[in-house]
């Protein structure tokens, strides 16, 4: 399990063209997310905001860039909230 703090969401349109979110890590957060990613392909992961899951995926490869993209309806009307209200 890894936390970070430094994740900075945009919206973004996937390759459907539905609406989606970019996150960004930056940093110390981008290296430690690629060591997890490499010691968990294959594997299910999940993305929590706010102690909230968005996003329960299975890892098909190493993420070296620090980003993420938050698709499907529920995630992206979640992360709205959060970003317009912040945590509850």
């Amino acid at each position: 399990m890894i936390f970070t703090t430094d994740v900075q969401f945009r919206p973004a349109l996937d390759a459907n063209q539905q609406n989606a979110y970019i996150g960004k890590m930056f940093s110390e957060d981008a290296m430690a997310f690629a060591d997890f990613t490499e010691r968990h392909v294959g594997e299910q992961i999940k993305l929590y905001v706010c102690d909230t899951m968005l996003v329960e995926a299975t890892l098909r490869a190493q993420i070296l860039s620090g980003d993420i993209m938050l698709v499907g309806e529920d995630a992206v009307i979640l992360m709205d909230s959060f970003l317009r209200d912040g945590c509850p």
